[in-house]
């Protein structure tokens, strides 16, 4: 595979690449990009794609650089040799982008913006974007940085080499001399502390940050000191804040802390990392590796004793964002000890209703899901949803619970083995738990199977067609261009399915409205024979004819009768895969609780992976456990004991009935 090239997002716009795929054609290995519905929005013509971006695609093509929107109308053009928006140490360059049509040679840099109008020509070695509106650039062998505003007007020069981001905001910056000396400017071009140029780092014409011994500290208009002159960086914290760090004269890390715009200490210098997180602080303490919670007034919400991840959002399953998930505004939090877990919110907010294990958040407008802690661990956490304000909305009576796109609207099953259906938080005693499975399409549609019996329901949940078929799934590259190809109608495709006595070729395409229409692969036209030879004259042979003794092939043996209710399938011969009670969530929460690191292997540091392989039985239970890989100091052992006192899964299906399955489930040992 091909290296990508270095290029990343330009600037927002009113279209959305989440839906969009990047694919290549196998012909002439050139790349294009397409929806999910296979439409091609750009040809495969370029040599290279980057399919990372939300609104603009970057391509190349013999050698060349450029920039498209999803309905392939240039930004840039292609006549760039490189193309980077994001030059290093700055994290943006606020919509603008370095170009040059020769990499090789100096002074050939300018900037262009993200319609590719050009702001600064190419005459430079170097090139930034300060702030939205002033960029800077420098000629190889001028002493001065040139700064202009975004017509391209030279403001002022300054005599440095590059510029130097300063972690407080963008109302400063600093240059790094000729003399290898920084010193700091505002934007207006003058210098932060005209009285000690050296000095001063930044200012907001009440106070300033300047440097004594070597160390920072701030000062306000009087002279007065507002942050004594004793650490080694200071950055902006809340509003009104700095978040001050230390450094021995070694430079071994010494904590950080928080103070006030007066100067007043709201956390106390400590050996922690500190971190703003909406309104309030993520601390982090480093000799104990665990993380707390701190108010904007310095007062400890949440002590650090907990592991902090990212609460993640598949948003893939819909097909479209999920409006108002606003993930990055909660963090999950986990008892290391006890495995429990619960969230967040960066307004300081604890959500852990009483005797719950874990909180599971999809969007500001949904529901939260519940996982209660269960009588003893070989029992299964029971489920329940409430609102953000702690209200029920759905008892603990249930044992898989699951988001839909409808914040009303919940999946969900009352008995781990049981039939799953839509439950209505409105009315969830009209809920009819009549499907076997489920599967989400990428175009945010339900296939809900009950045996061989399909329904279909749209992203807004309303079942749009039903029927018996052998078969029923998302449609593929080639039922997508024969729909359209053969016109029948206007409605996009949904599913396509199959049904008995229907021939090759045959299939049935489902549209959006849950109309049916048959469609059959088009005849292909014989190519046409090669031409003939002319024939060359061919010496006759007469042969003697003699009787050929022709020996009758033995009967082939009976088939042999196969058992279905014996047989075991692989997991790809199974129209409904085993799944554990609860899903792969309450899988994992079953192994961190039930785990037991064995102690040869934890004295001895093993750490790794260990892989199982065993059958689930028609029942659920799990027969033929066999250890495929084992890392040693006793972790297979360990990983079958888990396997062993496992409860019962949810069988796999085929044709609507229960057969053995063949698993394998990967165990990971790790030492915290």
């Amino acid at each position: 595979m091909k290296k990508i090239f270095p290029f990343f997002l330009l600037c927002l716009s009113a279209f959305s690449l989440s839906a969009q795929l990047r694919f290549q054609d196998p012909d002439t290995g050139k790349w294009g990009f397409r929806d999910n519905e296979w439409n091609v929005l750009i040809p495969a013509i370029y040599d290279e794609v980057q399919p990372y971006f939300d609104t603009i695609i970057a391509v190349k093509k013999d050698g060349k650089m450029a920039a498209l929107d999803i309905k392939g109308n240039y930004r840039i053009p292609l006549i760039y040799e490189q193309i980077m928006p994001n030059l290093s140490p700055f994290p943006s360059q606020f919509g603008y982008a370095a170009v040059t049509k020769n990499n090789a040679q100096r002074n050939t840099w300018g900037m262009v913006d993200s319609y590719g109008k050009v702001i600064l020509p190419e005459k430079f070695q170097y090139v930034r974007a300060i702030t939205p509106t002033l960029l800077v650039g420098r000629v190889d062998g001028d002493s001065m940085l040139q700064f202009h505003n975004l017509k391209g007007k030279l403001l002022y020069k300054i005599a440095g080499k590059k510029i130097e981001p300063i972690d407080i905001d963008n109302t400063c910056f600093g240059v790094d001399g000729i003399d290898h000396q920084t010193r700091f400017y505002k934007l207006d071009g003058t210098l932060v502390y005209p009285a000690d140029p050296k000095s001063g780092m930044w200012t907001d014409g009440e106070r300033t940050i300047l440097r004594k011994d070597n160390q920072w500290g701030m000062v306000n208009s009087k002279g007065e000191t507002v942050l004594p002159f004793e650490f080694s960086g200071i950055k902006n914290g809340l509003k009104g804040h700095f978040i001050v760090e230390k450094r021995d004269e070694k430079y071994a890390y010494g904590g950080m802390g928080v103070y006030d715009k007066n100067g007043k200490v709201l956390i106390p210098v400590a050996h922690l990392s500190i971190v703003p997180f909406g309104e309030v602080y993520r601390v982090h303490d480093l000799s104990a590796d665990k993380n707390g919670i701190y108010s904007a007034k310095g007062t400890e919400i949440l002590p650090a004793q907990y592991h902090f991840s990212s609460v993640f959002i598949y948003e893939g399953d819909y097909g479209k964002n999920i409006p108002n998930s606003q993930p990055g505004r909660y963090i999950s939090a986990t008892n290391m000890e006890n495995r429990q877990q619960f969230l967040i919110r960066n307004d300081g907010t604890i959500i852990r209703p009483e005797g719950s294990q874990r909180v599971t958040y999809h969007s500001e407008i949904h529901p939260l899901i519940v996982d209660l802690i269960p009588p003893d661990d070989k029992q299964m956490p029971q489920k329940m949803a409430i609102d953000f304000k702690g209200k029920v909305l759905l008892p603990a009576e249930y044992m898989y619970l699951d988001f839909t796109p409808n914040p009303g609207v919940l999946l969900g099953s009352k008995q781990a083995t049981q039939q799953i259906g839509f439950i209505s938080l409105a009315a969830p005693q009209k809920t009819e738990f009549v499907y076997d499975y489920r599967t989400r399409f990428s175009n945010g549609y339900y296939r809900m199977a009950t045996g061989r019996t399909y329904d279909l329901y749209n992203p807004q949940l309303k079942r749009v067609h039903s029927g018996t078929y052998n078969w029923f799934n998302e449609p593929n590259r080639d039922q997508f261009e024969q729909f359209r190809a053969a016109k029948k109608t206007k409605e996009k495709l949904a599913a396509v399915a199959f049904r008995q006595g229907m021939v090759y070729g045959e299939w049935l395409a489902i549209t959006e409205s849950g109309k049916e229409f048959l469609l059959k692969e088009p005849e292909k036209k014989p190519a046409p024979p090669p031409p003939a030879k002319p024939a060359e004259p061919v010496e006759e042979v007469i042969m003697e004819e003699m009787p050929i003794a022709v020996e009758e092939a033995p009967p082939p043996p009976p088939p042999m009768e196969v058992d279905e209710a014996e047989q075991v399938f692989q997991m790809f011969d199974v129209q409904q895969a085993p799944e554990f009670p609860g899903g792969n969530d309450s899988l994992n929460q079953y192994i961190g609780r039930n785990l037991k690191y064995p102690r040869l292997a934890a004295e001895n540091g093993i750490q790794g992976m260990t892989v199982l392989k065993f059958v689930i039985e028609r029942d659920g239970s799990i027969s033929d456990i066999s250890i495929v890989r084992d890392i040693g100091g006793g972790c297979g052992q360990e990983a079958k004991r888990l396997v062993e006192v496992m409860p019962k899964w949810i069988p796999g299906k085929k044709n609507g009935k229960p057969v053995r399955v063949q698993y394998q489930m990967p165990v990971k040992f790790r030492l915290e």
